[in-house]
């Protein structure tokens, strides 16, 4: 049945075809219709103002405050489980599409000096 239909659409298009040669108007336009579509399409993008919606995750660390892991995370970073830490700075981080406010932390751990970690693994005291 399949093959039928196919044959038909072919048969039909190539009369469509032949008649829009030969000056039909009403032929052109049908043969057109998807041309004309496209490019409405590519107008409708190019004159859109489209922007990636992204999404903002803050952290509410500052510089100072005294901080420590959260249950399970000190191991991730080698150091003790009930130490506390100070926050020197924060850095932020951004990704296609997600922006991450004070995502690192820059923290003095005392006998190691000032490492990176994760503001998910930390907590205030």
């Amino acid at each position: 049945m399949s093959r039928i239909n196919k044959a038909l659409l072919r048969k039909a298009k190539s009369q469509l075809r032949s008649s829009a040669k030969s000056g039909d108007e009403q032929a052109q336009q049908i043969l057109s219709r998807r041309k004309a579509r496209q490019a409405e399409k590519r107008d409708a993008a190019t004159g859109a103002d489209f922007e990636r919606p992204t999404t903002e995750v803050a952290w509410n660390f500052s510089s100072g405050e005294l901080v420590t892991f959260k249950r399970n995370r000190f191991s991730r970073y080698g150091l003790g489980e009930n130490v506390a830490f100070i926050v020197v700075e924060t850095e932020d981080r951004s990704w296609v599409g997600e922006t991450a406010l004070n995502s690192l932390l820059d923290v003095l751990v005392p006998g190691h000096g000032i490492i990176k970690v994760r503001a998910a693994d930390m907590k205030k005291l």
